[in-house]
């Protein structure tokens, strides 16, 4: 998908949250060569339709699947569990009294500002 191209993959865990079939790519039921094959001969033989998934791939990849958005992600959840009382006082945070979730915060914090730098410079 990143790559603009369609992507031929399978009905397998949680593929199909990503590749949606016949938009951005073609789905296989799994242990189905057979299925892989003709898959992979229809684009073949509809490069127009196969473009056009890559480009929707490629939007779909760039709109919720870049770094950025994953680390934003993990800040956001590392604060909900810092916010939900898992500090040293709380009872689960007890348990673990040399773990401090701040420094965890600062240091996501300080990634995802060094990526945004890489980012813009590349």
């Amino acid at each position: 998908m990143m790559f603009e191209l369609p992507v031929v993959s399978t009905h397998w865990r949680g593929i199909p949250d990503i590749v949606v079939d016949k938009e951005t790519g073609l789905l296989v039921p799994i242990i189905n060569p057979l299925a892989l094959a003709d898959s992979l001969s229809w684009l073949m033989l509809h490069p127009e339709l196969a473009e056009m998934m890559g480009k929707k791939g490629r939007a779909r990849f760039l709109h919720d699947f870049t770094l950025e958005k994953h680390l934003l992600a993990m800040e956001a959840s590392i604060k909900s569990v810092d916010n939900e009382g898992y500090g040293e006082n709380s009872e689960a945070g007890s348990r673990y009294l040399d773990l401090d979730p701040k420094p965890s915060i600062a240091a996501m914090t300080s990634v995802l500002q060094a990526n945004k730098g890489q980012q813009a410079s590349g």
